[in-house]
């Protein structure tokens, strides 16, 4: 691993403003069950300079319901979410797909927004560059994606012409069979929209 600068974010505008200063060279830590991987085994297309910690920004950890339905915050742990009598008495398929990740180690780390948010597991693209050198796929700035020639199972290749990875967030699905809405500072987004844009951005590249 590499060495970088750890900053901890105390608000969600702090952490956006570090994003915005460091200009694609910050990456941002929550629970850090996959990103800690990535830096590991240098996995990024660029190392970061820069990682900012947002599990110390409070108020984004919580489950609630209210006439609107269920609210539940980015920085909530999977394990959390897997307990929850809430979320078992009325949102059952939430608390399956929460339980259906690593083990209780990892759930009790791993994040609601860390989940959604996570790199694909495509083998070529997550291949350790220290092992081998980088494989430059179409994530990479390569031209052309080695899984539609190559190994791609579990990769979704029917009319994928660009990169044939799939969306790897077990919390994404659920929440699509939800019909769920991701809420932020600035703007809501239908999960269906998060997901869809996750995956066609990279079959719409030139």
């Amino acid at each position: 691993m590499k060495a970088f600068d750890f900053i901890n974010a105390e608000t969600v505008d702090d952490a956006v403003l570090r994003l915005t200063e460091y200009n694609g060279e910050a990456v941002l830590k929550a629970g850090g069950t996959d990103l800690l991987c990535t830096l590991k085994g240098r996995i990024l297309p660029k190392y970061p300079k820069v990682v900012i910690n947002i599990i110390t920004v409070p108020g984004l950890d919580y489950i609630k319901e209210d006439a609107g339905g269920l609210r539940i915050g980015a920085l909530t742990t999977l394990e959390k979410i897997a307990e929850s009598p809430t979320v078992a008495s009325k949102y059952s398929v939430l608390g399956q797909a929460a339980r259906s990740v690593g083990n209780y180690i990892l759930r009790d780390m791993g994040t609601l927004g860390g989940n959604l948010c996570q790199l694909v597991r495509c083998w070529y693209y997550r291949y350790p560059h220290h092992m081998g050198g980088i494989i430059a796929c179409i994530r990479k700035g390569g031209k052309y994606c080695p899984a539609i020639d190559g190994d791609n199972r579990f990769h979704s290749i029917i009319g994928a012409k660009v990169c044939v990875a799939v969306c790897p967030s077990d919390m994404a699905i659920a929440l699509t069979a939800l019909d769920a809405t991701i809420i932020t500072n600035r703007r809501s987004i239908p999960i269906a929209d998060f997901v869809g844009r996750w995956v066609t951005s990279w079959q719409t590249m030139k």
